[in-house]
C-alpha cells in the first residue's frame, strides 16, 4: 500500500463544454472549472516520488477529501454540498493515470468520502491510499 496526502482545496474535474473554433469550424472541448488542472497536476505530483513506473496489475483506492466546515453547513457531521464526490474523484483518477497505474480500467475498488476538517485532519486536502494487487 502506498498512501500520500495533498495539501490545497479538493477541486472537481467538471464537464466539458463543446466550443465551435470560428476560423476552422471544428469542435473544442473546454473544461468548465480552470482550477483542476493545478489541482490535478499538484497530486501528479506527490504520487511520482512514490511510483517508479505505472503498474499494470489491478488497483484499488481509499480517496479521502477534505474541506474547511462552512459557518453554517447544510449538515454538522456530514459534508453534503458541492463539489460532487464523483467529479472529484475524476481529478484523482485522471491525476494517477500514467503514474500509479496505466488505465483508469485497471481500478477495481474506490472508497471515497468527503469530509469537514477537524483536529485530527487540520488541513484541507486529499488523503489517497493505492493498493496494488
Amino acid at each position: 500500500m502506498i498512501k500520500f496526502f495533498i495539501e490545497g482545496r479538493p477541486r472537481p474535474k467538471g464537464s466539458f463544454k463543446p466550443v465551435r473554433n470560428k476560423k476552422t469550424g471544428r469542435i473544442l472541448l473546454i473544461n468548465d472549472n480552470d482550477r483542476t488542472k493545478c489541482f490535478q497536476d499538484l497530486i501528479s505530483y506527490h504520487a511520482n516520488r512514490f511510483f517508479k513506473k505505472p503498474t499494470e496489475n489491478p488497483v484499488s483506492l481509499s480517496v479521502n477529501f477534505y474541506f474547511k466546515k462552512p459557518k453554517t453547513p447544510k449538515n454538522d457531521k456530514y459534508h453534503i454540498t458541492t463539489p460532487d464526490i464523483d467529479k472529484l474523484l475524476r481529478t484523482v483518477l485522471d491525476a494517477l493515470q500514467g503514474v500509479a497505474f496505466i488505465n483508469d480500467s485497471q481500478v477495481t475498488q474506490i472508497i471515497a468520502t468527503k469530509d469537514y476538517i477537524d483536529k485530527t485532519n487540520s488541513k484541507e486536502g486529499v488523503y489517497i491510499e493505492v493498493y496494488i494487487y
